[in-house]
């Protein structure tokens, strides 16, 4: 990995760098959430996205209560594995809280197998249970996101010039907040991952970059396409316009072809409003695969679609799902999101800034 790629995984998801500055960046994670699972053998257990060398904190997702090794839990290092022991002060989520009887606590009737509910919260329920943790890694094997197609050449330019930007969102809840700490309001706070991606412009940069976010939670590109009014009263004019739908879409069944007429007609309108804007879009997480909503096998074909539209003049396509999916293989959905169904945790909004950053910086 050349060392750009590293600071930008390292300043967008580890959170900061290590090492003064001229040296490489120190090969450690921070606060990666595990959530641990009682499976059929009995041990609670979870994984982590690299083979750790050594764990140098483990926590609550507050940061309050702090956990050690050994007493609380042990590394499984060339598995990437932690292991709960006997008496550990950590709680693991019991296969009747992952799959709650009806009627009980976050209890969803969504299960692909309509024998069993699901574990669904908004509350900040799943967030609260994941313990996070920080550590020096071995190697770094990690899956990194797919380079950006397309670019926005003007928008860069004035990046570069150091002139003040404007940059609207437009999406569904995942583009709101939902299901980060700061949306939750809870401790440690952390923002969605357009407010890290801003953050890192101003710092790059060094120029001014206001975003404005027009997202609206359990809503389709198709809606969108005929809803655009928000967005055309916006009191300045955005020098790039974010678009990012796709799961409720897909857990609408809207085919491939209804995603794209309604992201060029997104695109059209908007040109049409804003001559001189760009786009960047963006594709979506996946959704718990036991989601029986989940239209998993739409989430490629949408994909494709926006990656083909990126031949377009100012048009920049950040791929972000099969570097979801990547990521969700080493480490299991429930460590990924907020709400146990269709949302990121922290951890994955820092992922949707990576991604957003690598584009960037290609």
């Amino acid at each position: 990995m050349s060392r750009i790629r590293q600071v930008i995984f390292l300043c967008a998801v580890c959170g900061s760098l290590g090492g003064a500055a001229g040296t490489a960046p120190e090969k450690i994670i921070r606060e990666e959430p595990v959530l641990f699972i009682t499976g059929e053998d009995g041990v609670p257990q979870g994984r982590l996205l690299l083979e750790p060398e050594k764990i140098l904190k483990a926590t609550d997702t507050a940061g309050v209560r702090s956990y050690a090794e050994g007493r609380d839990f042990v590394v499984d290092a060339p598995k990437r594995r932690i292991i709960l022991p006997p008496g550990s002060a950590i709680l693991a989520v019991t296969e009747a809280e992952l799959y709650p009887a009806p009627g009980s606590p976050r209890s969803y009737d969504g299960h692909r197998n309509s024998r069993r509910h699901m574990c669904y919260s908004e509350d900040g329920w799943l967030p609260e249970r994941q313990i996070r943790f920080t550590y020096r890694f071995r190697v770094d094997d990690r899956p990194l996101p797919k380079d950006g197609i397309g670019d926005v050449p003007h928008f860069r330019q004035k990046l570069l010039g150091k002139q003040p930007v404007n940059i609207a969102v437009f999406g569904d809840s995942i583009s709101l907040g939902c299901n980060a700490t700061a949306f939750l309001k809870l401790e440690p706070f952390q923002p969605v991952h357009y407010e890290r991606f801003v953050r890192y412009l101003r710092t790059r940069y060094s120029c001014e970059v206001a975003w404005h976010n027009f997202s609206m939670g359990g809503k389709t590109a198709v809606w969108g396409a005929g809803n655009l009014e928000d967005l055309f009263r916006i009191h300045v004019v955005p020098d790039l316009i974010i678009l990012a739908w796709g799961m409720n879409d897909a857990s609408g069944g809207h085919t491939a072809e209804q995603f794209r007429k309604a992201i060029q007609t997104q695109m059209a309108r908007l040109k049409e409003k804003f001559p001189d804007v760009e786009f960047l879009l963006l594709s979506s997480m996946l959704p718990n695969p036991e989601w029986k909503y989940a239209g998993t096998e739409l989430f490629d074909s949408y994909s494709v679609i926006l990656c083909s539209l990126a031949r377009h003049d100012g048009v920049l396509t950040v791929n972000l799902t099969p570097y979801w999916r990547k990521i969700m293989e080493r480490k299991g959905f429930m460590s990924l999101t907020g709400n146990g169904l269709n949302h990121p945790n922290d951890f994955g909004h820092r992922i949707y800034a990576e991604a957003l950053i690598h584009a960037f910086e290609r």
